[in-house]
C-alpha cells in the first residue's frame, strides 16, 4: 500500500478490488459487528492498543458504510494500486523486460 495509510476493507477483513466494490451494507455491517465483538475494549481490558484499534474499526466502518466516502476510498485504493505499478515498473525496466519478450517470441 503506497499513499493509503489504511485498507478499510483489510481492517474489516474484507475483500477489496471488484468484490470489494461488489459489497453489500448488510456484509459490511456484518464484518464491523463480528469485528466489534473481538475488538472491543472492553473485552481487552490490560490492552493498551485497545481503543486505538476499535476508533480505526470504527473509523473504517463510517468510511464504507457511506455511499459517497466509500466510492472516494475505492477510488483513491485504485488510484494507489496504479501508483504502485508505475513504480515497480519504471520505465527503463519496463523497456528492458519488453525487449526480452520480444526477442524471445521473434
Amino acid at each position: 500500500m503506497g499513499l493509503l495509510k489504511v485498507d478499510h476493507y483489510k481492517v474489516l477483513e474484507l475483500p477489496s478490488g471488484e468484490e470489494g466494490a461488489k459489497l453489500t451494507q448488510r456484509e459490511i455491517l456484518k464484518a464491523y459487528k463480528a469485528k466489534a465483538l473481538l475488538l472491543h475494549p472492553d473485552k481487552r481490558p490490560g490492552y493498551p492498543g485497545a481503543n486505538a484499534e476499535f476508533q480505526q474499526l470504527r473509523s473504517s466502518y463510517e468510511i464504507l458504510k457511506d455511499p459517497k466516502s466509500w466510492a472516494e476510498f475505492d477510488a483513491a485504493l485504485e488510484l494507489d494500486d496504479t501508483l504502485e505499478l508505475e513504480k515497480e515498473y519504471d520505465e527503463p525496466r519496463l523497456v528492458t523486460m519488453l525487449i526480452l519478450c520480444i526477442g524471445y517470441i521473434a
